[in-house]
């Protein structure tokens, strides 16, 4: 494997790699998401919508009980505070393919689907990945000129 991310990307006819756990992140999706919304047609495969509820809430939860599990034993073992970040480090690069995807799904779900006077939860979690986009951009921005 080249990347870890890539991983992610393997199996997209399943709706991303069974991590991404897709199948059970539907119950989310309906609950969660406007049926009304306008999705193109090759979204509506795998995904209620295009927002980050459809696409990767469960993940998303996934991923920041991990973190949190990852703190609290950083915290408890001070010693071994490299492995834990190095774990940590590769958790999120596992999942970044999946997360960039959705949140990219978002910034288009949200352009396809103006608000209109009518901000509900579904325009709430299309803010939600918006906002995780303009988040990665901003670290990879950040790693780029660290490391130059």
């Amino acid at each position: 494997m080249l990347y870890p991310a890539y991983g992610e990307l393997i199996n997209y006819c399943s709706g991303f790699m069974f991590a991404d756990m897709p199948w059970f992140n539907n119950m989310f999706a309906f609950v969660l998401s406007d049926p009304r919304d306008v999705t193109p047609a090759p979204y509506l495969i795998f995904y209620a919508n295009m927002n980050i509820s459809s696409t990767f809430l469960l993940p998303i939860i996934f991923i920041v009980l991990l973190y949190v599990i990852f703190g609290f034993i950083a915290y408890l073992k001070t010693n071994a505070k490299g492995v834990v970040t190095n774990t940590a480090l590769v958790v999120y690069n596992y999942f970044l393919g999946g997360l960039s995807f959705a949140s990219v799904a978002c910034i288009q779900g949200a352009l396809l689907n103006p608000m209109d006077n009518n901000f509900g939860i579904s325009s709430a979690f299309y803010l939600f990945g918006i906002i995780l986009f303009l988040l990665l951009l901003v670290e990879t921005v950040w790693s780029i000129t660290k490391d130059s």
